[in-house]
């Protein structure tokens, strides 16, 4: 008898439970076509914006005033680039000193810095940039 009991008990949870799963599965899919044209466009919104601060990294350098876009080395991460002012002077026998260096990065839209970005501009700021040169043993 302990053992009848017992059975229809198990048999009445996962019947319990099968129904459930099922009745979450149809809200999550009626939630789904609800909602799924915005989400669409959420992603087509974001995919453009990405789209379009890719091609303004792209255009940056030909678009900084006065800076040639000859002195622009292409960093990429954590910072856009950087700017070594007067470099393509000295490379052509023009100058013999770099005027400034500057770290960029290109922001569009609501776009800020990232913390490491923010960390690495209170760097410059406060003078914490270093140089050195590593020789590799051959």
């Amino acid at each position: 008898m302990f053992t009848y009991i017992l059975v229809v008990a198990l048999v009445a949870t996962i019947g319990f439970c099968v129904v459930k799963i099922l009745s979450l599965q149809k809200s999550n899919e009626i939630w789904r076509l609800k909602h799924e044209k915005e989400i669409r466009k959420d992603s087509l919104d974001r995919s453009r914006s990405t789209i379009r601060g890719q091609a303004t990294e792209q255009l940056a350098p030909y678009m900084m005033e006065g800076i040639k876009p000859s002195d622009i080395r292409f960093l990429a991460t954590p910072i856009d680039f950087v700017v070594f002012k007067g470099l393509s002077d000295i490379l052509d026998g023009k100058a013999d000193e770099i005027e400034e260096i500057i770290f960029v990065d290109v922001k569009t839209g609501k776009a800020n810095l990232t913390k490491a970005q923010r960390r690495i501009r209170d760097c410059v700021t406060d003078g914490r940039v270093a140089f050195f040169t590593h020789k590799m043993m051959t």
